[in-house]
Protein backbone atom coordinates (compact mmCIF):
# COMPACT_ATOMS: atom_id res chain seq x y z
CA UNK A 1 0.00 0.00 0.00
CA UNK A 2 2.87 2.65 0.72
CA UNK A 3 4.61 2.39 -2.82
CA UNK A 4 0.93 2.53 -4.18
CA UNK A 5 0.42 5.74 -2.16
CA UNK A 6 3.94 7.12 -2.97
CA UNK A 7 2.76 7.01 -6.83
CA UNK A 8 -0.14 8.42 -6.40
CA UNK A 9 0.99 11.34 -4.65
CA UNK A 10 3.74 11.58 -7.61
CA UNK A 11 0.93 11.59 -10.25
CA UNK A 12 -1.20 14.02 -8.16
CA UNK A 13 2.14 16.50 -7.92
CA UNK A 14 2.63 16.08 -11.72
CA UNK A 15 -1.35 16.96 -12.86
CA UNK A 16 -1.18 20.23 -10.16
CA UNK A 17 2.39 20.90 -12.30
CA UNK A 18 0.30 20.58 -15.28
CA UNK A 19 -2.76 22.31 -14.37
CA UNK A 20 -0.48 25.61 -13.37
CA UNK A 21 1.66 25.14 -16.36
CA UNK A 22 -1.48 25.10 -19.02
CA UNK A 23 -3.07 28.01 -16.98
CA UNK A 24 0.05 30.43 -17.17
CA UNK A 25 0.58 29.01 -21.02
CA UNK A 26 -2.03 27.93 -22.79
CA UNK A 27 -1.09 28.81 -26.24
CA UNK A 28 1.68 26.02 -25.63
CA UNK A 29 0.56 22.17 -26.14
CA UNK A 30 1.14 20.39 -23.35
CA UNK A 31 2.07 17.07 -25.20
CA UNK A 32 5.06 18.94 -26.24
CA UNK A 33 6.49 19.58 -23.12
CA UNK A 34 5.02 17.13 -20.37
CA UNK A 35 8.07 14.90 -20.77
CA UNK A 36 10.04 17.72 -19.10
CA UNK A 37 7.59 18.63 -16.68
CA UNK A 38 7.41 14.81 -15.19
CA UNK A 39 11.26 15.00 -15.28
CA UNK A 40 11.34 18.35 -13.72
CA UNK A 41 8.39 16.98 -10.66
CA UNK A 42 10.33 13.55 -10.18
CA UNK A 43 13.60 15.41 -9.77
CA UNK A 44 11.68 17.84 -7.07
CA UNK A 45 9.95 14.60 -5.72
CA UNK A 46 13.15 13.22 -4.32
CA UNK A 47 13.67 16.12 -1.84
CA UNK A 48 10.53 16.83 -0.41
CA UNK A 49 9.69 16.77 2.94
CA UNK A 50 7.97 13.80 4.35
CA UNK A 51 5.23 15.68 4.66
CA UNK A 52 4.80 17.27 1.31
CA UNK A 53 5.05 13.98 0.09
CA UNK A 54 1.92 13.18 2.90
CA UNK A 55 0.01 16.53 1.40
CA UNK A 56 0.19 14.95 -2.44
CA UNK A 57 -0.82 11.65 -1.44
CA UNK A 58 -4.02 12.83 0.51
CA UNK A 59 -5.07 14.63 -2.81
CA UNK A 60 -4.83 12.03 -4.96
CA UNK A 61 -7.27 9.49 -3.41
CA UNK A 62 -10.54 10.00 -5.20
CA UNK A 63 -13.39 7.25 -6.08
CA UNK A 64 -12.15 4.76 -8.40
CA UNK A 65 -13.90 5.82 -12.10
CA UNK A 66 -16.61 3.24 -13.60
CA UNK A 67 -15.67 1.01 -16.51
CA UNK A 68 -17.75 0.77 -19.66
CA UNK A 69 -20.17 -1.81 -18.21
CA UNK A 70 -21.02 0.29 -15.44
CA UNK A 71 -18.91 -1.67 -12.52
CA UNK A 72 -16.23 -0.43 -10.28
CA UNK A 73 -13.74 -3.55 -10.41
CA UNK A 74 -10.31 -2.83 -11.16
CA UNK A 75 -9.05 -2.22 -14.33
CA UNK A 76 -6.10 -3.95 -15.38
CA UNK A 77 -3.28 -2.09 -16.70
CA UNK A 78 -0.59 -2.34 -18.60
CA UNK A 79 2.95 -3.43 -17.15
CA UNK A 80 4.52 -0.08 -18.18
CA UNK A 81 1.77 2.39 -18.47
CA UNK A 82 2.73 4.58 -15.59
CA UNK A 83 6.12 3.91 -14.73
CA UNK A 84 8.33 6.21 -15.65
CA UNK A 85 11.45 5.32 -18.06
CA UNK A 86 14.61 4.14 -16.31
CA UNK A 87 17.18 7.28 -15.84
CA UNK A 88 20.03 5.48 -18.71
CA UNK A 89 22.41 7.65 -16.26
CA UNK A 90 20.93 5.80 -13.37
CA UNK A 91 24.01 3.26 -11.74
CA UNK A 92 23.92 -0.19 -12.16
CA UNK A 93 22.51 -2.41 -9.09
CA UNK A 94 25.49 -4.23 -7.73
CA UNK A 95 25.86 -8.00 -8.13
CA UNK A 96 25.83 -10.31 -5.53
CA UNK A 97 28.51 -13.28 -4.52
CA UNK A 98 26.24 -15.93 -6.50
CA UNK A 99 26.02 -13.69 -9.38
CA UNK A 100 29.71 -13.22 -9.74
CA UNK A 101 30.12 -17.05 -9.11
CA UNK A 102 27.13 -18.22 -12.09
CA UNK A 103 29.49 -15.26 -14.17
CA UNK A 104 32.38 -17.30 -13.62
CA UNK A 105 31.12 -20.82 -13.52
CA UNK A 106 29.22 -20.25 -17.03
CA UNK A 107 32.61 -19.06 -18.50
CA UNK A 108 33.78 -22.43 -17.32
CA UNK A 109 31.00 -24.48 -18.63
CA UNK A 110 31.42 -22.80 -22.16
CA UNK A 111 35.24 -23.31 -22.69
CA UNK A 112 34.54 -26.75 -21.90
CA UNK A 113 32.28 -26.93 -24.49
CA UNK A 114 29.39 -28.90 -23.01
CA UNK A 115 26.13 -28.44 -24.84
CA UNK A 116 23.62 -28.20 -22.38
CA UNK A 117 20.10 -25.80 -22.39
CA UNK A 118 19.47 -23.12 -20.34
CA UNK A 119 18.20 -24.31 -17.47
CA UNK A 120 20.06 -27.62 -17.25
CA UNK A 121 23.05 -25.12 -16.85
CA UNK A 122 21.07 -23.38 -14.18
CA UNK A 123 20.73 -26.19 -12.46
CA UNK A 124 23.94 -27.17 -12.50
CA UNK A 125 25.46 -24.35 -11.33
CA UNK A 126 23.13 -24.14 -8.63
CA UNK A 127 24.22 -27.24 -7.69
CA UNK A 128 27.84 -26.00 -8.02
CA UNK A 129 26.94 -22.99 -5.10
CA UNK A 130 25.52 -25.27 -2.78
CA UNK A 131 28.80 -26.87 -2.63
CA UNK A 132 31.29 -24.26 -2.70
CA UNK A 133 33.13 -24.44 0.62
CA UNK A 134 33.27 -21.00 3.04
CA UNK A 135 37.26 -20.37 1.92
CA UNK A 136 36.15 -20.31 -1.76
CA UNK A 137 32.55 -18.37 -1.39
CA UNK A 138 34.57 -15.62 0.45
CA UNK A 139 36.16 -14.60 -2.68
CA UNK A 140 32.96 -14.18 -4.62
CA UNK A 141 31.38 -11.77 -1.35
CA UNK A 142 34.65 -9.75 -1.23
CA UNK A 143 33.86 -8.76 -5.26
CA UNK A 144 30.18 -7.96 -4.02
CA UNK A 145 31.49 -6.05 -1.00
CA UNK A 146 32.89 -3.54 -3.73
CA UNK A 147 30.61 -4.01 -6.27
CA UNK A 148 28.07 -2.97 -2.95
CA UNK A 149 30.19 0.11 -2.22
CA UNK A 150 30.75 0.91 -6.00
CA UNK A 151 27.07 1.11 -6.02
CA UNK A 152 26.87 3.07 -3.14
CA UNK A 153 29.19 5.70 -4.42
CA UNK A 154 27.41 5.89 -7.74
CA UNK A 155 24.13 6.13 -6.35
CA UNK A 156 25.07 9.05 -3.52
CA UNK A 157 26.53 10.98 -6.86
CA UNK A 158 23.77 10.38 -9.13
CA UNK A 159 21.11 12.01 -6.51
CA UNK A 160 23.44 14.89 -6.23
CA UNK A 161 23.39 15.10 -9.80
CA UNK A 162 19.61 15.15 -9.75
CA UNK A 163 19.16 17.20 -7.18
CA UNK A 164 21.22 20.29 -8.89
CA UNK A 165 19.09 19.68 -11.73
CA UNK A 166 16.30 21.21 -10.34
CA UNK A 167 15.64 24.64 -11.59
CA UNK A 168 13.93 27.98 -10.78
CA UNK A 169 10.77 27.11 -12.78
CA UNK A 170 9.98 23.87 -11.24
CA UNK A 171 9.74 25.58 -7.96
CA UNK A 172 8.19 28.50 -8.82
CA UNK A 173 5.29 26.14 -10.30
CA UNK A 174 5.27 24.24 -7.14
CA UNK A 175 5.31 27.58 -5.34
CA UNK A 176 2.38 28.38 -7.26
CA UNK A 177 0.16 25.44 -6.70
CA UNK A 178 0.87 24.87 -3.35
CA UNK A 179 -0.11 28.85 -3.19
CA UNK A 180 -3.71 27.97 -4.19
CA UNK A 181 -4.41 25.49 -2.08
CA UNK A 182 -5.34 26.96 0.68
CA UNK A 183 -5.62 23.73 3.32
CA UNK A 184 -1.77 23.44 2.92
CA UNK A 185 0.15 24.16 5.99
CA UNK A 186 2.56 26.95 5.64
CA UNK A 187 5.15 25.44 8.01
CA UNK A 188 5.97 22.44 5.49
CA UNK A 189 6.56 25.60 2.67
CA UNK A 190 10.45 25.62 4.16
CA UNK A 191 12.25 23.17 1.53
CA UNK A 192 10.58 25.67 -0.94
Amino acid sequence: MRSKTKVLGKKCCREKVEEEFRRINPEVPLEEVREDLTSRCMDRWLILDRQEKIFFSKQSFSPRPPCRDGSTKKRRSRRNSDRPRRDPDRPKRAMTAYIYFCKEQRRLLSQSGLKLPLGDITREIAKRWKQVSPEQRQHFEQLAAADKQRYRDEMEAFRKRRISTVDETTLSLLHKVRAENNDFDDDLMIGF
